[in-house]
């Protein structure tokens, strides 16, 4: 069985007593947590710890209780060192899912890290608690931070930086006083002591603590507002509460250890829902913040109260604490807490510093819409004012498109109709009709193409120049058009005008006359007539170029009326952003003292039971 080793022969003192059904010299060594110097241990004492009625007393100076204490001592160092292997698996699934995103054998490759994710990692990670103390375990948690820092270069070909090396001592330096001051035993529970720990009053005041805990953040979640630095904390430190209960994963490994009678105790199912619902839920709560806020903080946060709650609940549930026998020990487990913590949450911070700067890089090189990304307590002012300009260059791009859809549209009408006019010439009304008509959507086009030279006008010097092509081409297009409708409306009129005047004349010579000296006149008439069209037309052409003057002015005026509304508009969102940054600061001292807070009363707890307790 997991965690068991073969059970020592021990000499007896007296005449044999009959072996209890369980027993082995490691379990009883670690649940009467004695420690040999020369004196026999308490035969009332082996046989409550026990429960047996008989007690088995071994000889503490036999060779045989030698090699099972030392056995028990360097057991933990096995589990930390699953433990580890754990966290490595994990990492290294998670950067090869990375890494499928860009390799050419993508299923090779998610396959490995999926054996590595949901395999080897759960596989090794519910080992290392039957070896070791879940205190000295559950910050180990945190290493996996380093093992990412440790592939990425090799894997990713990124590239590491002096922030990454400080972050990545301060977690060593945590595991390493954590593995130093920590509980070194390895303590294995009888069934019956594990249901006796989950029916005690230690649990009880524990469950009590967290449900209250829990119910407090899942108000914060309910209750503040989506922007409110408060609710993005609580959604982290409630997937680390729940998730950091560790106990119930190794209270379940020793069950299974043990087997036998356990599948016919209600309890065992009880323990085994409590270990899947802690580490279930913890991912779940996650999943829902990391749908609504910045994974770097959220998971920094996590990871935080993942390893406070894992160290706190084994120290108070199993009572580890009183394997942490010296004073220093007392003091220096919490520190190394606090110092593998400082370590997840300075790499934290690193990446967060790096994801803004492409973020920024990005907007400056105009390639794309991205929201404005603020860092830290300084406000990028080159990114705000070009994030301002894409909006608008995408803005203006998306009404050009609009007009031009809608100019060829109305061309292509225009074009139609004007075909369709030379089959009316025995309906003189329906071709007058569609004249007029064609008219009014040539008037259209003519509007539509002003309004796409204003749009082109307010683009960059290159888009300008593309885009005024076309607009010429249209412009083009459209006088063509023009040419065409005042041909056949001209050619109408005439012979709206003298169509049935050359019929009456077939009348009489007087009538043909009349209808000559008419003509003539009439042709005077149309000479007049064209000499004040051309004046008209000559007019008309000083009047659009005095229009169009004027409605360049009408731009230049616009424009700065457009850039002075801009630039209050970047005032106003740049004074917003300062009071947003200035309140996310308040809120992250206040996150922070309440950490801090919890770390302390966490610290005082740790030295309570640790030393007065144990008094």
């Amino acid at each position: 069985a997991v965690g068991r080793i073969v059970p020592i022969q021990f000499e007896l003192q007296s005449k044999p007593i009959p072996r209890p059904k369980r027993y082995d010299g490691l379990a009883a060594t670690q649940r009467t947590r004695h420690r040999s110097n020369g004196s026999r241990i308490n035969p009332e004492q082996l046989q409550v710890l026990t429960h047996s009625p008989h007690p088995v007393l071994p000889s503490v100076n036999s060779p045989a209780h030698v090699i099972a204490f030392t056995m028990a001592q360097d057991l933990w160092v096995l589990g930390v060192a699953l433990s580890l292997t754990a966290t490595l698996f994990g990492t290294l699934g998670k950067v090869l899912l990375k890494l499928a995103h860009t390799s050419s054998q993508t299923y090779t490759i998610k396959l490995a890290a999926t054996l590595c994710v949901f395999v080897l990692n759960p596989v090794f990670d519910a080992l290392s608690y039957a070896y070791a103390a879940q205190s000295i375990l559950a910050p180990m948690a945190g290493f996996s931070v380093v093992w990412n820092i440790v592939l990425s270069p090799y894997v990713l070909k990124e590239k590491l930086s002096i922030h990454d090396i400080k972050g990545t001592a301060l977690i060593l330096v945590g595991c390493v006083m954590v593995g130093i001051s920590g509980s070194h035993a390895t303590p294995t529970h009888h069934s019956d002591e594990i249901y006796a720990l989950f029916s005690g009053s230690t649990f009880m005041r524990y469950a009590v603590a967290a449900i209250s805990a829990a119910v407090w953040l899942v108000w914060i979640i309910y209750t503040f507002d989506r922007t409110d630095g408060w609710r993005r904390f609580a959604y982290g430190a409630l997937s680390g509460l729940v998730g950091g209960n560790l106990f119930f994963l190794k209270a379940s490994v020793e069950l299974l250890a043990e087997g036998g009678h356990i599948w016919s105790c209600v309890e065992t199912y009880l323990i085994f829902a409590g270990a899947l619902a802690s580490a279930g839920g913890g991912i779940y709560v996650l999943d829902l913040g990391l749908r609504e806020y910045d994974a770097l903080y959220l998971v920094a946060i996590y990871q935080t109260f993942l390893i406070i709650i894992g160290s706190i609940s084994g120290v108070i549930f199993f009572h580890e604490n009183s394997d942490m026998q010296s004073w220093w020990q007392a003091l220096v487990y919490p520190v190394s807490i606090i110092t593998t913590v400082a370590g997840v949450v300075i790499l934290s911070d690193k990446h967060q510093e790096h994801e803004t700067s492409a973020a920024e890089e990005k907007l400056l090189s105009g390639h794309e819409e991205t929201p404005l990304v603020v860092s830290g307590s300084s406000v990028n002012h080159g990114a705000i004012s070009s994030s301002l300009h894409l909006l608008d260059y995408h803005s203006m791009t998306t009404i050009f498109d609009g007009y031009d859809e809608e100019y060829r549209a109305l061309a292509s009408d225009i074009s139609k109709k004007i075909s369709e006019v030379a089959t009316y010439e025995d309906e003189r009304e329906k071709k007058k009709t569609s004249l007029q008509h064609i008219g009014d959507l040539l008037t259209q086009a003519n509007q539509l193409i002003q309004q796409m030279e204003l749009e082109v006008r307010s683009l960059d010097a290159a888009t300008r120049r593309e885009l005024s092509k076309k607009v010429d081409q249209y412009k083009k297009s459209l006088a063509s058009l023009g040419e065409d409708h005042k041909k056949i409306k001209e050619k109408e009129e005439r012979e709206g005008l003298f169509g049935d005047r050359d019929a009456m004349a077939m009348s009489s010579a007087d009538q043909r006359n009349r209808m000559k000296a008419a003509t003539e006149k009439m042709k005077g008439t149309t000479d007049k007539i064209e000499a004040a069209r051309r004046t008209v037309a000559e007019t008309e052409e000083v009047a659009l170029a005095i229009t169009d003057e004027l409605g360049r002015n009408r731009e230049k005026i616009a424009a700065a009326h457009s850039k002075v509304k801009s630039v209050n508009e970047m005032a106003r969102r740049g004074d917003s952003i300062v009071g947003r940054m200035s309140a996310r600061d308040k809120r992250q001292r206040t996150a922070l003292m309440a950490a801090a807070g919890f770390i302390g009363i966490a610290i005082l707890l740790v030295i309570y039971f640790g030393i007065f307790k144990r008094k």
